[in-house]
């Protein structure tokens, strides 16, 4: 799933298929936003199937279910990109914290050897 904010949300998108090599690891904001972004996408999508469809438009077909994926999709990224919910600022400072964290017992357990 490519969200196109940095990265694919795929763990395998990491990996170079022409050289094997892993690529450079996202930041913590684009992981965020990434997050969000998919949060926001599944959002719109249940919102969507809480609506009656008229069968109007072919609701029913293949083609009309890709659009509308690819659609929210999209309209997730742009509201991610316009600010969204706040919900990746709220997982950046939680990441950040968590990271600087994790570096203070590396720092300890080193200064203990």
């Amino acid at each position: 799933m490519d969200f196109g904010i940095g990265t694919q949300i795929n763990p395998l998108a990491a990996l170079d298929r022409s050289s094997g090599e892993l690529r450079r690891t996202p930041s913590i904001e684009e992981v965020a936003q990434q997050f969000e972004a998919v949060f926001v996408a599944q959002l719109l999508q249940v919102m969507r199937q809480s609506v009656e469809s008229s069968g109007l438009f072919g609701e029913g077909s293949a083609g009309k279910q890709v659009h509308l994926e690819m659609m929210d999709q999209e309209l997730a990224l742009e509201l991610v990109r316009r600010g969204g919910f706040g919900l990746a600022d709220q997982i950046r400072h939680y990441l950040e914290q968590a990271q600087q964290r994790a570096e203070e017992k590396l720092e300890k357990s080193a200064a203990k050897r």
